[in-house]
């Protein structure tokens, strides 16, 4: 599988694909797609509860990407994770859970895809600087070519990737 490279800008916070040789460059390794799939907002359900949203609120910005509200093709496929909603919580065992189940979930398409046979997705806390802890993931993919890949992002969120 190749996937067009994502380039992540720490002190942006954001990523953009890159051009080399006019042409856009790619990626073997499935970081692209576990960066898609983790950190693009997939729309919050009606009992999850929403970080910084108050209750007198008239409207309560639920995120998402507009193309899930659209008929989908499978069923409850929805693109991206609920990771976001772990934003502004303090790093509990509890949340550090949450994170595993909604990393998980978010990578499930792999696995109905063909791609992986097993995803292990692990959450831990981490130092980061001047005594702030994060939250970090790592995910191992075993494909189904029973290649293994470890897929986990530095408190930046560069990737790293191991085979």
């Amino acid at each position: 599988m190749t996937d067009l490279k994502i380039d992540f800008d720490s002190d942006l916070l954001e990523g953009d694909l890159l051009f080399a040789d006019n042409d856009l460059t790619t990626d073997d390794g499935l970081v692209s797609a576990v960066m898609i799939s983790w950190f693009t907002d997939q729309r919050a359900g009606v009992d999850d509860e929403i970080p910084n949203a108050d209750a007198n609120q008239e409207f309560v910005n639920k995120r998402g990407w507009w193309g899930d509200l659209v008929d989908p093709i499978i069923e409850n496929d929805k693109i991206g994770s609920l990771l976001w909603l772990l934003s502004r919580s303090k790093i509990t065992q509890e949340n550090l859970t949450k994170a595993v189940e909604y990393g998980t979930q978010a990578l499930e398409w792999m696995k109905e895809d063909g791609i992986a046979k097993k995803i292990n997705v692990t959450s831990e806390r981490l130092l980061y600087k001047d005594n702030d802890y994060i939250l970090a993931l790592k995910a191992e993919i075993i494909k189904t070519d029973g290649n293994k890949l470890n897929i986990s992002f530095d408190p930046e969120w560069f990737a790293t990737i191991a085979v």
